[in-house]
């Protein structure tokens, strides 16, 4: 037998790495792939810029806005146990996926000129709209409507456990191209402990919107796939 360090006997042990390689690399690849297109972009209320969970009250809401009692829209502010405008007990807790929002948390009412609205806004692809939906739980205090692009995807008398239902369907007609806007707005209120809290999300093909074109980009990956595997068994038969 010849040592190991010979050209000969070494070759094998080579090309042999080489095409687990390859197909570890196309592995990883076609995960990747797989993982981007699941994933799904989140619409929750109380969260940071980098969709971390605010627990810090009076904490700006990196996503939603509302408008103010004295004209104009602000980001909303996140309200937690000791703000003089939380309603806890009697709300659900705050966490561990949102956070009750609302105009000023250090104000006990809130809710002095009705109606007011909510705001959140993310952009869609004409590619995505075929595959766009959304579902998840909101809450509000005192009575409102949820809506996507002026279109009721619920109506709440009232929920402070934040646990109602809400759906979106992809092909509902509810999403469009370009901008669009998820609004909760406040129509009802008696200007004591007024807030409003959403769990969900929009899945499409990435988190930020964009659907990559699912056909060609899995036939591209497809055919470096199948290459790589080529190449490592091309000089493994050498």
């Amino acid at each position: 037998m010849e040592p190991i360090g010979s050209s000969s006997g070494s070759l094998p042990l080579v090309n042999i790495n080489m095409e687990n390689k390859a197909l570890n690399i196309g592995g990883v690849l076609l995960l990747g792939t797989i993982l981007a297109q699941a994933s799904a972009l989140d619409l929750s209320t109380g969260l940071d810029p980098s969709d971390t969970l605010i627990t810090l009250g009076n904490t700006p809401d990196a996503h939603w806005s509302v408008d103010q009692p004295l004209g104009g829209i602000a980001p909303a502010l996140v309200v937690a146990p000791g703000n003089t405008g939380a309603g806890f007990p009697i709300w659900a807790a705050n966490g561990p996926g949102s956070s009750w929002i609302t105009i000023d948390p250090n104000s006990y009412g809130n809710g002095s000129v009705i109606p007011y609205t909510y705001y959140r806004t993310f952009n869609l692809t004409p590619a995505d709209l075929a595959s766009a939906s959304m579902a998840g739980t909101w809450g509000i205090d005192d009575e409102g409507d949820l809506k996507l692009n002026g279109n009721t995807v619920d109506t709440s008398l009232g929920n402070y456990a934040a646990n109602a239902p809400f759906s979106v369907p992809s092909g509902s007609g509810f999403f469009v191209a370009g901008l669009n806007t998820l609004t909760i707005t406040m129509t009802l209120s008696d200007n004591a402990l007024e807030a409003v809290r959403l769990e969900g999300q929009l899945r499409t093909g990435n988190a930020n919107g964009t659907v990559p074109d699912s056909g060609s980009t899995l036939t591209l990956l497809g055919a470096s796939f199948v290459g790589l595997i080529s190449f490592g068994r091309k000089y493994l038969r050498n």
